[in-house]
């Protein structure tokens, strides 16, 4: 699998800043979650992953990527 180079540092924010969350994803379904939410960053995100390609970090863009991972954590499980 290859991920583009603005995708991964949201999977990386995921990982390493909001683990807890993964408690509420079944172990069985985490590679489920991540393709989900790879497809969702591209088809949705487009303006946050050109943004991120920017590799310009500011505290507002750690607040817009928080946001999609928690949402799309919140759609997944409810579904």
């Amino acid at each position: 699998m290859v991920l583009c180079v603005n995708v991964f540092p949201s999977l990386a924010y995921y990982s390493l800043f909001s683990i807890t969350q993964l408690d509420s994803i079944p172990v069985d379904k985490i590679t489920s979650w991540e393709a989900e939410f790879r497809s969702h960053l591209t088809a949705t995100q487009s303006a946050l992953l050109e943004e991120i390609a920017t590799g310009n970090v500011t505290p507002e863009m750690e607040a817009k990527i928080k946001k999609v991972v928690e949402d799309h954590v919140s759609s997944f499980t409810s579904s």
